[in-house]
């Protein structure tokens, strides 16, 4: 399989929670599109990311045997960065894990992925063309189109150990939300609990004190 397949396996139900809140743009096939039509996201990229990633995926009416390519329409996605940096749906995606900028529209595909790691800060465009509607992709209206379903995330950096409150910051605002935790207090966010579990044995309690320590003294 290539690295840009995607859909293989069970979902990592924990990471899909823990990103619950990273993702600016979910479309459900909620957009439809007309030959050579197009719709663009804007997505705000905060400093410090550690990733980027767009997903495109459409599902493509039967195609005919014997012909290649065997597919009838033809999505796109397109990722423009800030700094008018272009990336193309799956471009480099089959050497490694991250997009290589440049290429050209992908025509085969009917899964796209575009992989940034470290993004830029500021407004990333996130386009789709419908660069060939030949066939019906969307039966419910009674034109010749297409729906298709686009999900965009970006990843925070991993937290550092210690920062109980998710700020960037070790300072007395974990040093007193660690103690609420291992005294038993509601602090009011489960997470709380979750990031003071330092040690990883799935309980906060004294045994992360010494890893709570190390962490404010580095």
């Amino acid at each position: 399989l290539s690295r840009y397949k995607q859909g293989w396996g069970m979902a990592d139900v924990k990471r899909l929670y823990d990103a619950r809140d990273s993702f600016p743009v979910i479309i459900d096939e909620s957009d439809v599109l007309t030959n050579l039509s197009s719709t663009q996201y804007p997505v705000t990229v905060a400093a410090g990311q550690a990733a980027f990633r767009a997903t495109l995926v459409y599902t493509d009416p039967m195609g005919v045997p014997g012909v290649d390519p065997n597919r009838i329409n033809d999505l796109t996605l397109k990722v423009t960065s800030p700094s008018d940096v272009v990336y193309w749906g799956n471009h480099g995606l089959v050497d490694g894990n991250w997009s290589v900028p440049g290429g050209s529209a992908n025509m085969i595909d009917t899964v796209e992925n575009v992989f940034v790691e470290n993004p830029e800060a500021g407004t990333w465009t996130v386009e789709v063309f419908a660069d060939e509607v030949n066939a019906d992709g969307h039966t419910e209206t009674s034109e010749t189109d297409v729906d298709y379903a686009l999900v965009v995330s970006i990843e925070a950096p991993p937290l550092a150990p210690g920062d109980i409150d998710g700020d960037g910051d070790l300072d007395n605002a974990d040093i007193n939300l660690f103690t609420h935790v291992l005294l038993g207090i509601d602090t009011g966010d489960p997470e709380h609990v979750a990031r003071s579990d330092l040690n990883d044995d799935s309980s906060a309690n004294g045994n992360d004190i010494q890893t709570m320590v190390a962490a404010l003294l580095n």
